[in-house]
């Protein structure tokens, strides 16, 4: 195989070059001049309409309105200095040539004449139209919709009351009516309003479901039914290929008489959702389509399930809350969860009891085992990149060359996500004390780097280890940006003078980074959970290049605050309070409007490209109860901040809760720390306190608009 296809030509990144992962990008390729030519056709029309719309109003900005100024000498044919004998002469010539009950005569012409006549001739009429133009005297101002010809037209009267009938009475009616009867049978996720009560339904009748029962439940989705709404078509085919797949799923019973999954759409969807996660082959190109479609439309389906949870669980709580109404069981921590990582099968077409190791490109059961031996246990995907090369290389003997960059690549993509955790309280004065019943904000920062950045391992040294000798590296290797991030990672860990002279600083740094290497835990997925754990002090540990990082520029930072602090007055609490406020509005403004983009999954048979996206939540383990409902985090490309809100427990005391971070797409990766609250009794004010506060607040306005009509008074006498 030839290694220069191993950049995206269209990313300009290196990609994995296995077999799924090739299929994948060939058939996306085919399936994107259709979608170019929908685009550019989209496009075409729009363009066309608006071309159209600014012709219309060149037309109608650069027309000429014809004025003809109303001339009764040129009426009766004289010149304006005729007399009034000439005129009298001329009338009677022209009213009897013209007139109405002669044989060629034009009544309309013999009314101008008359009109005109009378304008020379009346001096009442003749003083009208010198003065206004026209005898009658003055007129009022008429507007009106310019119209072409052809529409007032008698001759057109019939044609054009049809098309007004047929557009205004017929076609109009109709086109509100079918998108009023399409747009109310959703609801405001974009899913059908059955869908959601189905899932309702089926989800509250256990406090807790296996993840098959789970796959059941999303199959009775009414979008997979004939409305044909998730590309999921009825043909008369089906039976034929879908009696092969029963045959080759024997644990999939689609013979239940239970509703609603003894329909048959159900049925479909269960079969073509168990063979893509079984890699079973289809070999009917129709039922491959519906399968695609399927599993990129399940996606929607398993968030609209997590939403139907929330509203369960909310309603469980009211009901435990309020007497004499029949009590909800409400769903558990682990039914939230099993739900989520129901999503991340379908992305990789694993069952979750599987090993996760199986994720990475080219292992197998026949390399599984050399990942257990006495020295050492590789557990998840963190375990194994926290290796060697050497180590890795000779545990990997098996796999060839160009397979084992393929899994270096793998691993360069590989997410390592840092969470730190804050809480605070904004309406009280204090906002580190929590009390009961109060509005508790955590503050969640987020920051995502690859796995080989984590260990501080470069992608190109690893992948040109084995061609140093001969010195010919693969200039497909060699990534401008990468280059220029080992660059700026060598001046990051490469400790400056101040710092070497202290001893003490580069020894603490040295003993982090070797315990880190050591323990090899973090960011990875697979088999083993992320936790990041605070210090007693309650920060979180920082790596090594961070700490050098902060340290070199720290006098620098320190000299701007002093100089900020010197420059500016003394601010109260209030304006601090304000100025915190609006800062952290606009963070979450700015958060809520980043880009969804973020970094490519390795999913290397899921029908369509995928992007990075996680869940966030907060959950009591030891009670398996969800706090927070999980909240998509999209965006993630390398920090971000998000804010949980949750009501502090009624209860007085030590509080422990999880907050977790879930990704959508890789199983078994995922990061949680713990968090202690300290809940604290209200704080009871009396009325007198507070009538005290208001009338000092008063107070203090008076002498604030005292203070301001004296400077106005004093500014006017200078």
């Amino acid at each position: 195989r030839n290694t220069t296809t191993k950049r995206d030509s269209n990313k300009g990144r290196l990609v994995c070059q296995c077999g799924p992962c090739c299929r994948k990008r060939t058939k996306l390729e085919t399936q994107l001049p259709k979608e170019k030519i929908k685009w550019f056709a989209r496009v075409f029309v729009l363009i066309a309409l608006w071309a159209f719309f600014f012709l219309l109003v060149y037309w109608a900005v650069t027309m000429e309105t014809e004025y003809e100024e109303w001339d009764p000498y040129g009426i009766l044919e004289l010149d304006k200095s005729a007399t009034t004998a000439e005129i009298r002469k001329q009338y009677r010539t022209l009213s009897k040539l013209y007139h109405p009950d002669k044989e060629g005569g034009d009544q309309e012409l013999f009314m101008k004449i008359a009109k005109a006549y009378e304008a020379l001739t009346d001096e009442e009429s003749r003083e009208n139209w010198e003065k206004y133009g026209n005898p009658d005297g003055p007129r009022a101002a008429t507007f009106g919709i310019a119209l072409p010809s052809w529409i007032v037209d008698k001759q057109n009267s019939i044609w054009v009351l049809g098309a007004y009938v047929l557009v205004f009475i017929v076609g109009l009616p109709i086109v509100v009516g079918t998108w009023w009867y399409r747009s109310v049978k959703f609801g405001s996720t974009n899913i059908l309003i059955d869908t959601t009560r189905l899932y309702m339904y089926l989800l509250s009748r256990s406090k807790t479901m296996p993840i098959k029962r789970l796959v059941m439940i999303l199959a009775t989705a009414k979008e997979l039914s004939n409305d044909q709404l998730a590309g999921v078509k009825d043909r008369p085919s089906d039976d034929v290929h879908l009696n092969v797949l029963v045959k080759q799923l024997p644990n999939v019973k689609v013979d239940t008489r239970e509703q609603p999954f003894c329909r048959t759409y159900v049925a479909k969807a269960r079969l073509l959702l168990h063979a893509y996660l079984e890699h079973i082959e289809i070999q009917d190109p129709g039922l491959l389509k519906d399968q695609d479609a399927l599993v990129k439309y399940s996606h929607h389906l398993i968030n609209e399930m997590i939403n139907c949870l929330t509203q369960i669980s909310g309603l469980a709580r009211m009901s435990q809350q309020r007497k004499g109404t029949r009590r909800i069981s409400e769903p558990s921590l682990d039914m939230f969860e099993n739900v989520m990582r129901l999503n991340q099968m379908l992305v990789q077409s694993l069952w979750i009891p599987l090993q996760p190791l199986l994720q990475l490109p080219h292992i197998n059961y026949d390399i599984l085992r050399f990942f257990i031996n006495k020295k050492k246990r590789v557990a998840s995907i963190e375990d194994l990149s926290a290796m060697t090369n050497e180590e890795r290389r000779r545990m990997l003997r098996t796999l060839s060359d160009e397979e084992y960059q393929d899994l270096i690549v793998y691993f360069n993509g590989f997410p390592h996500v840092e969470m730190t955790v804050n809480t605070e309280v904004a309406d009280d004065d204090d906002t580190s004390v929590i009390s009961a019943g109060s509005l508790v904000t955590i503050r969640v920062h987020l920051k995502r780097i690859g796995l080989l950045e984590y260990h501080k391992l470069s992608l190109n040294k690893i992948l040109s280890l084995g061609e140093e000798e001969d010195g010919d590296i693969p200039p497909l290797l060699i990534d401008e940006e990468e280059m220029e991030d080992e660059k700026e990672l060598e001046l990051e860990t490469s400790v400056p003078d101040k710092l070497q002279k202290n001893p003490e600083v580069s020894k603490s740094s040295n003993t982090r980074n070797n315990k880190k290497r050591k323990k090899g835990k973090g960011g990875g997925g697979g088999g083993k959970q992320q936790v990041n754990k605070k210090k007693k002090g309650g920060k979180q540990a920082v790596p090594v290049r961070e700490t050098v990082k902060e340290n070199t520029h720290k006098e620098d930072d320190d000299k701007e605050e002093d100089e900020d602090e010197e420059d500016s007055e003394p601010i109260d609490d209030e304006e601090r309070e304000w100025k915190e406020l609006q800062k952290s509005v606009k963070k979450e403004k700015e958060s809520n409007n980043a880009s969804t983009k973020s970094h490519p999954v390795h999913s290397p048979f899921f029908p369509a490209d995928k992007q990075e996206l996680w869940w966030l939540y907060a959950a009591d383990r030891r009670l398996n109860r969800m706090v927070i409902p999980p909240e998509r985090v999209a965006g993630l490309q390398t920090e971000k901040e998000i804010r949980l809100r949750f009501l502090a427990p009624d209860r007085i005391g030590l509080h422990k809760f999880t907050v977790i971070l879930m990704s959508d797409s890789y199983i078994n990766l995922l990061i949680q720390q713990e968090l202690k609250i300290q809940v604290h009794a209200k704080k009871e004010v009396s009325g007198k306190e507070q009538w005290a506060d208001l009338e000092k607040e008063e107070e203090e306005d008076d002498m604030i608009e005292e203070s301001v009509t004296e400077s106005e008074e004093e500014s006017d006498e200078d």
